[in-house]
């Protein structure tokens, strides 16, 4: 222990280095899979495009949380996402008396749907029954 130099070795053992290693392991895909937020501002108009990602395994990502658009301030849109398919609420707004809100369900219209225009109220009820999903082809 005559060495001056002693003090400037790392030291650690086994078991420190094990619990860096499942620090790590448990940390490293909760943050990389944790959904992000992105907003984009669309060419040429006043839109404001506020969305939720989250990274994919293996490259690319999925909107998973809330999509906002946003024109001029107010927010005219918001949509729930879930693995990029619609999923929870959903509503609309074109800032010109026009007002829809409904919920989705595996991105199907789902349970009751309202649709305010000048004031007249109109509710529509969909059960999951009563439509086919489209599924884009390749």
């Amino acid at each position: 222990m005559n060495n001056p130099h002693f003090w400037l070795r790392p030291r650690f053992s086994l078991r420190v280095l094990l619990l860096a290693l499942t620090g790590f392991a448990i940390g490293f895909p909760v943050w990389y899979r944790w959904p992000y937020v992105e907003t984009v501002n669309e060419h040429g108009t006043n839109c404001i495009i506020i969305c939720t990602w989250q990274r994919q395994w293996g490259g690319g990502r999925q909107k998973h949380g809330i999509e906002k658009r946003i024109l001029d301030g107010h927010t005219i849109s918001v949509t729930t996402y879930r693995n990029d398919v619609r999923h929870g609420p959903w509503e609309f707004d074109n800032l010109a008396g026009c007002r829809i809100v409904g919920n989705f369900d595996c991105g199907l219209k789902s349970g009751i749907w309202t649709e305010i225009t000048n004031g007249q109220i109109q509710t529509t009820i969909w059960e999951q029954r009563e439509q086919e999903q489209l599924v884009p082809s390749n």
